[in-house]
């Protein structure tokens, strides 16, 4: 709700020239202080003597997505390379998880490719693209796929399926409308 908010707000106030990243469109955020200047052609408009307020605010909203990534994309190559390590060794991993070349070699492989595309795709929108089509099927597709297939299994095995916190939304039909949302 709160992204909808935001986003509907920046909508109305950018209006069609909202940037992709719409942290790009705050550049020029000058807080109503500050005078409009043109250079001598009058082809450039820039704001001088804004206010130091105005100045940090617009900093901060410029460079949060830059610093956001740059703090999480530790954790995620951490997360990813222990489960591909888990992938690959199974029970064993136990085994291995000691062993400073292995773990790093599988941290590695989670870490070095969205590197290396990082530095051919340059183009933010791009990137939001793919990473928006992966989200919607975490988000909607593989969730309603494990309900559907896991009731299905219990099923089969003569297992109990129904739970005391099951409501509406605890149905195949439910499930099935929200993978079709998410497709």
């Amino acid at each position: 709700f709160l992204y909808t908010y935001i986003g509907t707000i920046d909508a109305w106030y950018f209006g069609g020239d909202v940037q992709q990243s719409v942290n790009l469109n705050w550049a020029d955020y000058h807080g109503g202080t500050g005078e409009i200047f043109s250079d001598a052609d009058g082809q450039k408009l820039t704001w001088i003597h804004v206010a130091w307020w105005a100045r940090m605010l617009s900093f901060f909203i410029l460079i949060f997505p830059a610093i956001n990534v740059v703090s999480t994309f530790p954790l995620y190559a951490l997360s990813l390379g222990n489960d591909l390590m888990r992938i690959y060794y199974g029970d064993n991993v136990c085994l291995v998880e000691k062993n400073r070349r292995i773990t790093s070699l599988f941290r590695a492989i989670a870490a070095i490719p969205p590197l290396i595309g990082g530095l051919f795709v340059r183009d933010l929108g791009t990137i939001a693209g793919y990473t928006g089509l992966s989200g919607l099927a975490i988000a909607f597709c593989f969730p309603a796929l494990l309900y559907i297939r896991s009731t299905q299994k219990l099923k089969y095995m003569g297992i109990p399926y129904t739970t005391h916190y099951e409501r509406l939304g605890s149905s195949i039909f439910a499930a099935g409308v929200v993978l079709i949302f998410g497709i």
